[in-house]
């Protein structure tokens, strides 16, 4: 339970909203300044009073802004200048002592403590994120130089206005600045994934993981759709959840909960870049087809969910398109980028940024790894088997379509990767028919 303090002067008062919040939080009261010396920094949130000092509690708020935050200040309905002073001196919310505030407390609390939680998590990832980077740089030594997207700058102009200052504007440098000033959230990773896959690892049946999955209709329907398409399609229309499960097996299962629940981080807020998310997607569905087909293939002795690390290895293209996106729509650079530019930035960025996002999600160093490394293989010492997969399959989905700058012309057959995983020439056309055939069924609509 997280830890309310509440500061109040007034012990009939401060007894009936520890009576209310008690249920939902761990409460502490204090009715005296001086008290909070003997009170722990681990609270969660404050609860101040304005009857706690003379001063309306304002000069407490500025003494313990910094060590007790977030605080919500409780104002009278008479003073309505508190509020506004709680909130310059650095509160994070008010509420209004109105008639029945007593009944909407609790729920203020909350979100309080979430939206605070939230922007201390956003706070950390920044943190990490320019740790990392300045890592990155250090360790590859590689500013200013040629390929690298720092030596490419945008110059704004006004289709031709002679009028518009010619300012130079670093694009990487704009993005790593927006997240300094907080202006830029992270995607979070969709809890059902890691609910999904505790589940399966206790070893739950059929007919629980149907009831938990049963939560998200949007999920629920999707897995039956699956079920009876004709890549998996049955003598009978499937027609609830735990038929369609017990059809698709809990492995095939797993996977569609994670294509499903990742598919909706793969939105572009510039209609401009929308083509492009799509077709990165469409990348990374192909890779973990592929890369899960090689297990199979190859026999392979894995310790990693290979599908996972194919679906998540190109997520720091993501985050870098919807950034740049964002700016563009934002006005920030006065033409649009250019496309050229743009992919320049990917390539040489997009492993960086995924790596950090990766490790803000908790997954182990491999996932993190591959994040980083997928399209340089050099970089790793000693390739794990699944690293190895997810990075002969970006290769290979790089020939196809479902690459982002057009096919690209490699020797598969010639790659190290195909050679550390000993795939003979036939076993790579298996491989290359994978993901077109799995893709072009689920894109067709079931027969049902």
């Amino acid at each position: 339970m997280k830890t309310i303090l509440i500061a109040n002067s007034d012990p009939n008062e401060s007894s009936k909203q520890k009576e209310v919040l008690q249920r939902y939080f761990q409460v502490i009261t204090i009715f005296k300044p001086e008290e909070i010396k003997k009170i722990k920094p681990d609270i969660d949130l404050l609860v101040l009073d304005s009857n706690f000092t003379n001063d309306s509690g304002i000069d407490f708020l500025k003494d313990y802004v910094d060590t007790l935050s977030p605080i919500l200040m409780l104002t009278s309905d008479n003073d309505p200048t508190c509020a506004v002073e709680a909130i310059r001196e650095g509160a994070f919310n008010y509420l209004v002592k109105t008639k029945n505030y007593l009944k909407i407390i609790s729920i203020t609390i909350q979100d309080a403590v979430n939206k605070y939680t939230e922007k201390q998590d956003l706070k950390d990832t920044i943190k990490d994120l320019l740790a990392r980077l300045k890592g990155f740089e250090e360790q590859d030594g590689n500013n200013g130089k040629d390929g690298d997207p720092k030596s490419y700058k945008y110059l704004p102009d006004s289709e031709g206005d002679d009028s518009v200052p010619q300012q130079e504007i670093n694009l990487v440098d704009e993005i790593i600045t927006r997240f300094k000033k907080g202006e830029i959230n992270l995607p979070t990773l969709p809890k059902i994934c890691s609910q999904f896959n505790e589940m399966v690892q206790r070893g739950a049946n059929i007919k629980e993981v149907g009831e938990f999955l049963k939560r998200d209709i949007a999920i629920a329907s999707k897995l039956i759709n699956v079920s009876n398409s004709a890549l998996y399609q049955g003598i009978e229309k499937n027609i609830n959840l735990e038929n369609a499960i017990g059809r698709l097996g809990l492995g095939t299962t797993r996977q569609y909960v994670d294509i499903i629940a990742n598919r909706s981080l793969y939105n572009a807020n510039n209609p401009r870049f929308s083509a492009l998310v799509e077709k990165l997607w469409k990348h990374s569905l192909a890779c973990a087809f592929a890369s899960e087909f090689i297990v199979e293939l190859l026999h392979l002795r894995i310790d990693f969910d290979v599908f996972t690390l194919g679906l998540t290895h190109d997520i720091g293209k993501l985050i870098l398109i919807q950034v740049i996106g964002e700016l563009e729509t934002k006005g920030k650079f006065v033409k649009k980028i250019d496309n050229s530019k743009l992919f320049k930035t990917l390539e040489a960025y997009h492993g960086r940024f995924g790596a950090v996002l990766m490790k803000r999600w908790g997954f182990t160093a491999a996932y993190t790894e591959v994040a980083l490394y997928h399209d340089n293989l050099d970089k790793v010492k000693e390739p794990s088997k699944e690293f190895l997969c997810v990075h002969f399959t970006n290769l290979l989905v790089n020939t196809l379509e479902y690459n982002l700058i057009g096919r690209k012309k490699t020797d598969l057959e010639k790659s190290k990767s195909a050679y550390l995983l000993r795939l003979r020439p036939e076993e790579i056309e298996l491989v290359r028919q994978k993901p077109l055939n799995t893709l072009t069924v689920l894109a067709q609509p079931c027969r049902y």
